[in-house]
């Protein structure tokens, strides 16, 4: 994959996660035109100020929202974030054995 695409679909994580933890995408907007002006000029995204979220879920959202494809956190990076747990996950097996029971 192109290292240019590779950047743009490593934001996607955030946005879903920023929509998981506060119900609403990080760039809400009232209008088409409001959203296109926040794009446009690059608004700062937000973390909501009572957001009740740890220092690293913060800090992995934020590197995955950055607005420059090139300041993002890379993928190695990303599968290698401590707030991920990758070594935790579900496995097939587990799902599995939940799903029966």
């Amino acid at each position: 994959m192109h290292k240019k695409v590779k950047l743009t679909y490593i934001c996607l994580p955030g946005v879903i996660m920023y929509e998981c933890l506060f119900g609403r995408a990080p760039y809400s907007s009232n209008t088409f035109k409001e959203l296109v002006d926040k794009i446009q000029r690059q608004a700062p995204i937000e973390i909501p100020s009572k957001a009740s979220i740890s220092p690293g879920c913060r800090e992995l959202l934020l590197r995955l929202l950055q607005h420059d494809p090139n300041n993002r956190i890379t993928y190695e990076d990303f599968f290698s974030n401590e707030y991920l747990d990758l070594q935790h996950m579900p496995s097939k097996e587990n799902y599995e054995k939940n799903a029966l029971h």
